[in-house]
């Protein structure tokens, strides 16, 4: 009965002008219940082809949004696996609706060419997006989102410690909600068609 109702809902929604689009009242999944709609969704940045880019230039499309960066060792490939596994999981329709965006929380680091190769390694689909360290921070801020450098690595290296949570901004710009990494793809691709629809 469930896809049935998803499939309708689905089709209404798909029937519709891009400017028709809009999320369900903006929520939170997870453990964040002080993070729901408690972010904007501007951003002002480069992407990894070395073009501006902004929230304006996705519309029409759910942008699902992670804050990471390319060193990172484990968690943001996780977090980025996780995203994509549940993706695919979705209903075709509602899958090509959507556009996953990293936005790198290391502008020192992470150039539009190593955000390029970065994007590369892991999928053609997803848009890395860097830049200077005031246009991140004020992504940053905008999404609510805490990242500060550790230099507690080997070697004279760094790390970055940073909010670890899913954004979704609807098709008309506006916020959908988040949703934490700590579950599986089949939650969270329920979290997030709960999010979307």
């Amino acid at each position: 009965m469930k896809s049935i109702t998803l499939s309708a809902v689905l089709a209404a929604s798909l029937a519709m002008t891009p400017a028709a689009f809009a999320c369900a009242p903006a929520k939170s999944h997870g453990d964040h219940a002080n993070h729901e709609v408690l972010f904007k969704t501007d951003y002002a940045l480069t992407d990894h082809r070395s073009q501006p880019a902004t929230t304006a230039d996705y519309a029409g499309l759910y942008q699902i949004v992670y804050f990471g960066f390319t060193n990172c060792p484990d968690i943001c490939p996780i977090g980025l696996d996780l995203i994509y596994q549940a993706r695919d999981l979705m209903p075709a329709e509602l899958r090509d609706q959507t556009q996953p965006i990293l936005i790198t929380v290391d502008p020192e680091r992470d150039t539009p060419e190593a955000m390029a190769d970065y994007v590369a390694a892991f999928d053609e689909g997803l848009i890395g997006m860097t830049g200077s360290k005031l246009d991140i921070a004020k992504a940053s801020r905008s999404f609510g989102v805490f990242a500060v450098k550790d230099h507690t690595s080997h070697h004279g290296d760094y790390n970055m410690n940073h909010t670890s949570l899913i954004y979704v901004i609807g098709p008309d710009g506006s916020p959908c909600g988040t949703v934490d990494t700590n579950r599986n793809a089949e939650q969270l691709k329920e979290a997030l068609v709960d999010l979307m629809l």
